[in-house]
């Protein structure tokens, strides 16, 4: 495939008249000082080549013969072929069309292609656009005949291009290859969310809700605070006790003198502790505390 086409500027004065002439090139089209970007603006902009073709001309492989179905084929002046050798009469060229890669992730990727006619292949892949032997990565072969094959690569680097080269053959022996590049994804770290000490929401009658775990719950401001409440009390009422106990004796009493007054105090108080208790029990297992 040509890059470009010169036509030349000077014919002794006289300029040919180009036509039937079958063009496949991938860049431009220089004639009489100015280029064209296709076959279609030459044609427009100078009459030139009123006939002409701009395709593949699929020549078998290794030589300039056109496969039989050649746009080349029956496309001269006269009906015939274009180009020096005639259109082969029984060998038809593989054409290979929509290579790509698709599904293409950070460590693989699919190669995708169609053939005209039913072709096995041969793929490899390469770190480098000199596909020789020195960069050769891997290859897969298949021998099952089909229009459509998406073979996949793996274990590949992050964010790396690579080169492939397909070749095919049909059933009679007859190859065309073709090349592509890709580069696989770029890996996005994501930072992994932190889990939180304790997640806290209004509950539905008004009260704190609180869901910890482990010693954790015990040391929360709002469940130490009727803790050492407890304490407190308890501390309280040992103090009431002795106390009392001290001015019964003082007084010459025994604690049986005062009938028992001494008892209801004690029971008045240990009540008092044992429903407190309760209340921090239940407020600890539940994680959840309520002051109003």
């Amino acid at each position: 495939m040509k890059e470009s086409f010169f036509l030349g500027t000077d014919w002794d004065g006289e300029q040919p008249n180009l036509d039937y002439n079958l063009y496949y090139f991938g860049g431009n089209i220089f004639w009489n000082g100015t280029y064209y970007a296709n076959l279609s603006a030459f044609q427009t902009a100078t009459g030139q080549e009123a006939n002409g073709l701009e395709a593949n001309p699929l020549f078998l492989s290794g030589t300039y013969q056109p496969a039989s179905n050649s746009p080349a084929c029956g496309s001269a002046s006269d009906g015939g072929d274009i180009g020096a050798l005639e259109c082969s009469t029984s060998n038809t060229f593989i054409l290979i069309s929509n290579l790509r890669n698709t599904s293409t992730t950070n460590i693989s990727t699919n190669i995708e292609w169609d053939c005209d006619s039913s072709c096995n292949y041969t793929m490899k892949w390469y770190n480098n656009s000199i596909l020789n032997s020195t960069y050769l990565l891997g290859s897969i072969i298949n021998n099952t005949f089909a229009t459509s094959h998406n073979p996949k690569i793996t274990g590949l680097t992050n964010y790396t291009r690579y080169f492939v080269n397909v070749s095919v053959w049909n059933v009679v022996g007859y190859t065309n290859s073709s090349n592509t590049s890709f580069y696989t994804q770029r890996n996005v770290y994501v930072a992994p969310t932190p889990t939180p000490a304790a997640t806290e929401s209004l509950g539905t009658s008004g009260c704190r809700n609180a869901t910890v775990s482990g010693l954790a719950s015990l040391f929360r401001l709002n469940k130490l605070i009727p803790i050492l409440a407890f304490i407190a009390l308890v501390g309280v009422v040992i103090f009431i006790l002795i106390s009392f106990t001290s001015n019964v004796n003082t007084a010459g009493l025994s604690i049986e003198s005062i009938g028992g007054l001494s008892s209801v105090i004690i029971a008045i108080a240990l009540g008092i502790m044992f429903i407190f208790f309760v209340v921090i029990v239940i407020a600890i297992s539940s994680n959840t505390i309520c002051f109003t």
